[in-house]
């Protein structure tokens, strides 16, 4: 029990720090976008450009790197000390795997739609008005209609936060060493940060859409991304849509070569 409510108050802490980072982001870059103010926008053209901004990729990678350790350890540390035999004894690899999926997307599809709620009002009441008289929505990401997007990309995230947690789960059963697991999500959320900003800056615009595709910030931020721009509306609904088939392949292999491992390894 002591454990759970470890867990539960880290998770928390962890949210209102990512919300925290968020506000005071938003706040520092207000000045720089006061021309959307001038013209009436509407404060959720604000939200998806503040997005969709180079800097904001700072924020991405801390989303990278902290959630899993966050989410995932206890998984690390219970394999390592072979905490889960006795669960797995009882219902099998295969059950025991299908619970830690619905476990990985319990623990997470709540994030972004608290610091995107919180997020939208302090834009709202601090920065730019969401609605209102003649105010203007033109960030037009997927549709042209500003709630609508905002429910899209909250969607997307659930969905795209999900996968890249059960994906973090599935590292933590092959890496025995909690160090080595955090190490690793160091290692990978710096170079991955690097390579993409590097490749994204460099190839063709028509192509970018296939790497795009492949890159795990595009489960973070589904179709609105800095590092490198896409065509918006419904060909970014669908470049959402492909990477998320791509990203439930790669899973699915995965898991079928983490489960033969634990099924004979122990």
């Amino acid at each position: 029990m002591n454990v759970n409510k470890k867990q539960a108050s880290t998770k928390l802490f962890s949210l209102l720090a990512l919300c925290l980072i968020s506000i005071l982001f938003i706040l520092l870059k207000q000045k720089d976008y006061q021309f959307l103010a001038d013209g009436n926008f509407s404060g959720l053209s604000f939200f998806f450009e503040i997005y969709a901004g180079k800097e904001f990729i700072v924020f991405e990678f801390i989303l990278l790197f902290i959630i899993p350790i966050i989410t995932n350890l206890n998984s690390c540390i219970y394999r390592n000390n072979r905490f889960d035999v006795m669960i797995v004894s009882r219902i099998g690899y295969t059950n025991y795997f299908k619970q830690c999926l619905k476990q990985s997307i319990k623990d997470i599809w709540y994030y972004p739609v608290v610091i995107n709620a919180i997020t939208v009002l302090i834009i709202h009441f601090m920065c730019l008005p969401i609605i209102g008289k003649d105010i203007q929505y033109v960030a037009n990401y997927f549709t042209n209609i500003g709630m609508l997007d905002l429910c899209l990309f909250t969607l997307f995230q659930i969905i795209g936060w999900s996968f890249l947690n059960y994906f973090c789960f599935l590292l933590s059963q092959l890496i025995l060493n909690k160090y080595a697991y955090i190490l690793s999500l160091g290692i990978y959320s710096v170079l991955s940060t690097i390579l993409f900003s590097i490749i994204g800056s460099i190839i063709p615009f028509e192509i970018k859409w296939i790497f795009y595709i492949h890159s795990s910030f595009t489960l973070l931020c589904p179709g609105i991304i800095g590092i490198w721009s896409i065509d918006t509306g419904i060909f970014s609904i669908i470049i959402v849509i492909l990477c998320f088939i791509f990203y439930s392949i790669l899973l699915f292999i995965i898991s079928k070569f983490v489960l033969k491992d634990r099924e004979q390894n122990g």
